[in-house]
């Protein structure tokens, strides 16, 4: 299906619904869904969210901000990705989770690619887009570091699949034209920092995951992957990429991030230590 066009007058811009579905996946978002959907809403032609059992109004939320909601329990994010990419009926996706939203300079990039407007390439020249991301750490945007210059894929034909992962799912990207937004003011913005003890509970959690996948994979871990890893993340994210420049914010984000990295390398060499031990 074709964009609905709509010029307006004397502006350049480009207004009405693109031929995407946007998609989110849940689980008791009720205090982030309504911004993530708002984002969304102006640009695509459907909007579904796949909810995994809520139990504090996120559903209802969904519904009232005009979303389709299809309940599924959880089967990992990979699984639940690709469940949500089945239900899509346009041919275009727009994949954002709860805590993510478009900026109002994303959402206008996006449309004058998908009408070739000003200029701009048919968005059809490639099939999967990054997008400038970046990260709000309790208020602040973190503006050095991976944060500071971090592409990720949103934007994706609907027939794209991601690769079966526990944790940090990634598309398939076989014989896919990639391509990057480069606008650097055209940026999805991120907020998932509740608190400091629910984001270390969530690091962690996503450390096991991570070790798990690398232990089905075979991987070992060494002495050097426990001290060294850490370390270089810091000197690349902290020093050479001026993290500290973002402040006690900066500093707090990096070294919650490093621990990160040493508990995936940790948890994988305890799932390799306990492989070795004879059953009783």
């Amino acid at each position: 299906m074709p964009p609905q066009k709509n010029a307006v007058a004397g502006s350049g811009k480009v207004t009405g619904k693109l031929p995407v579905s946007g998609l989110v996946i849940t689980k008791n978002e009720s205090g982030r869904i309504e911004r993530c959907l708002q984002s969304l809403a102006p640009l695509c032609m459907e909007l579904i969210v796949v909810d995994s059992l809520s139990t504090d109004g996120t559903q209802e939320l969904a519904r009232n901000a005009g979303a389709t909601v299809i309940e599924q329990a959880w089967p990992g994010f990979a699984a639940q990705k690709n469940f949500a990419l089945e239900q899509a009926s346009q041919p275009w996706v727009l994949f954002l989770d709860a805590d993510e939203w478009l900026s109002d300079e994303l959402a206008s990039e996006l449309r004058r690619r998908f009408t070739a407007a000003n200029g701009f390439a048919p968005v059809e020249q490639h099939d999967i887009y990054r997008v400038y991301f970046r990260t709000l750490f309790f208020g602040r945007t973190l503006r050095y570091g991976e944060p500071g210059q971090q592409q990720i894929i949103r934007l994706m034909r609907s027939t794209c699949r991601y690769k079966k992962m526990r944790v940090h799912e990634q598309l398939d990207l076989t014989g896919q034209r990639v391509s990057g937004i480069e606008n650097r003011s055209a940026v999805m913005m991120h907020d998932t920092f509740r608190s400091l003890a629910l984001y270390h509970q969530k690091l962690m959690a996503y450390a096991a995951l991570s070790a798990a996948d690398k232990f089905e994979r075979g991987n070992t871990v060494t002495f050097l992957d426990l001290w060294l890893r850490p370390l270089v993340y810091l000197l690349k994210n902290y020093v050479f990429r001026l993290g500290f420049l973002d402040g006690l914010s900066g500093y707090i984000y990096h070294r919650m991030q490093a621990d990160y990295v040493f508990t995936k390398y940790a948890r994988l060499w305890e799932k390799r230590q306990t492989a070795k031990q004879p059953d009783e």
